[in-house]
């Protein structure tokens, strides 16, 4: 629950940002990641090994964002950096994926609204609304017990 709630709160204060000012908080962001790194250690749900593959996702990003000299933002690597710390590497990467799938959509309604193709579409908002979708997914799997 406690994961949840800092993960919740964390996306939705970036989310604002992001949509804003365009841009991602770095300190609050690292607070987070190391709450996140404390609390998973200490609530011991989640190997070592996890953890990495979790920040694994983010530092992948960032490689990504140099060479794409930033068409993906470095904040957005930190971001998933430290959503890695908090859900571990399989479910981190579904956030990644299923992020970017809200986004792409995102993307293609504002082309079909006539926004043009160089309108900035701020990414976090979409990290969000894939993380309360993937709760509510596992919501309903952990009913059904």
């Amino acid at each position: 629950m406690v994961q949840t709630i800092s993960l919740l709160s964390m996306l939705g204060g970036c989310s604002a940002c992001d949509v804003k000012t365009g841009r991602i908080p770095v300190v609050p962001l690292c607070l987070f990641g190391i709450f996140g790194t404390v609390f998973s250690f200490l609530s011991a749900p989640k190997s070592g090994w996890n953890l990495l593959a979790g920040a694994g996702v983010g530092l992948f990003l960032l490689v990504l964002a140099l060479l794409s000299k930033e068409s993906i933002g470095k904040g957005d690597a930190l971001l998933f950096a430290v959503t890695g710390v908090f859900l571990g590497g399989a479910e981190n990467l579904t956030l990644l994926i299923l992020s970017s799938l809200l986004s792409a959509a995102g993307a293609g309604v504002t082309l079909l609204r006539g926004k043009g193709h160089r309108a900035r579409l701020p990414f976090v908002p979409f990290v969000f609304a894939a993380y309360l979708l993937l709760l509510l997914l596992r919501a309903e799997t952990d009913g059904g017990k």
